[in-house]
């Protein structure tokens, strides 16, 4: 019988595929529980709001269990799961610490590594590059250029620039990119680099909206080795352990880190799919043993391997999705492959204008084979979503 993991976030249906695809038995409590989700995991729940779920923890079977985003922006709430059963993954005080912008570019300042210029909410850069970002956010959610703002209006700041819930973060032009790496004991090996596909090029309602990555993507020596850096900083630095992931910007100049998401992040399923892969028990034995792989990143950069990418179809209006509609978007899925379309929702479901109707996949040689695919793809279902 496979060991059961318990993956809780706010759509864990990637995460809960990788389990499957690692040997274990996922069972999951999630926002959406979508069809495919369903059809991975035989004990689920459904959550509306994060404070139910302590109460729906202790009610599912007994197994270790991981968290996926945005949980990470609540580490109080992760102690308190905890206490019920093993956490494989980061606890409240690293959480803290890593999700703490002045702590990580002081951190990673003392190595010699770059990072963007931080301010904060009581003072308000003038100059439109900057990016108002929350202090608890996932996907880019929430992050805006920042207006221009007079001296003398300082003091008419509301309520929504409290240093409680914003900083700002000086704006880096640049390729903006996803780095999985896995850490225990201190050390870090890099799994793979994808690249971020973001705003409303690909379809999302604001610039910084994360809507899907592409990968592996092939980096210089040079940014190779900034990651490394970057990387080993971090494990050195916080008791990090198993999956983590350091979105950056790079150009030029260099490697730019501008966030470090210490769970399973999204970009994790194209690697396991280029990479054929199985990233969970990696990160388990990492949690458990402090275990890493023998990881060579070279290897992941050949232009042999073949080239994945996700993106999330959001909805340009309100959609409710019907039978034929479930039954066209399940269409192109065939049998024993990786999906083509995933987080399928059921007949039924109500979705407002913003948010994912479903998620697309695509392969080629080339990551530019890729993208074309994925827009196929977007606009595919975009037009079956307007038929409604």
């Amino acid at each position: 019988m496979s060991e059961r993991l318990l993956i809780i976030g706010g759509s864990v249906r990637a995460a809960a595929m990788s389990a499957r695809r690692a040997g274990f038995e996922p069972i999951a409590i999630d926002r959406f529980v979508d069809a495919d989700l369903r059809g991975v995991c035989r004990e689920f729940q459904r959550f509306d709001q994060l404070r139910q779920l302590p109460e729906m923890a202790r009610r599912m079977s007994a197994a270790d269990w991981i968290y996926t985003g945005p949980l990470e922006n609540h580490p109080k709430l992760i102690e308190q799961l905890s206490k019920c059963r093993v956490l494989l993954g980061n606890d409240r005080t690293t959480l803290q610490q890593l999700r703490d912008p002045w702590c990580l570019a002081a951190v990673l300042g003392r190595a010699g590594l770059r990072s963007p210029e931080l301010s904060g909410a009581g003072q308000i850069p003038v100059g439109d590059d900057w990016l108002r970002k929350p202090l608890r956010a996932a996907g880019g959610f929430g992050i805006e250029r920042s207006a221009l703002v007079e001296q003398d209006n300082q003091d008419r700041v509301d309520a929504a620039y409290s240093p409680r819930r914003v900083y700002f973060q000086k704006f880096v032009p640049g390729r903006s990119i996803g780095a999985t790496f896995l850490g225990a004991r201190g050390r870090a090996v890099l799994v793979g680099v994808t690249e971020q596909l973001l705003g409303p090029t690909w379809g999302g309602s604001r610039e910084f909206q994360y809507v899907g990555s592409v990968g592996p993507i092939e980096l210089s020596p040079e940014h190779a080795r900034s990651l490394m850096q970057i990387g080993d900083c971090v494990v050195a630095s916080f008791p990090v352990q198993g999956l983590f992931g350091v979105d950056a910007i790079i150009n030029a100049d260099g490697v730019w880190p501008v966030e470090v998401n210490p769970r399973y992040t999204a970009s994790i399923e194209i690697l396991e799919r280029a990479l054929n892969v199985a990233t969970l028990n990696w990160h388990v034995a990492a949690c458990r043993t402090g275990e890493l792989p023998q990881l060579v990143p070279e290897n992941l950069q050949s232009g042999t391997v073949e080239r994945h990418g996700k993106a999330v179809v959001y909805a340009s209006r309100e959609v409710t999705i019907d039978v034929r509609l479930e039954r066209e978007l399940c269409a192109g899925n065939g049998v024993g492959a990786d999906s083509t379309v995933a987080d399928l929702p059921v007949a039924g479901t109500s979705i407002n204008a913003g948010e994912p109707i479903v998620t697309v996949f695509a392969k080629g040689k080339t990551s530019c084979d890729v993208k074309q695919g994925l827009r196929t793809a977007i606009a595919d279902v975009t037009r079956l979503a307007g038929d409604v």
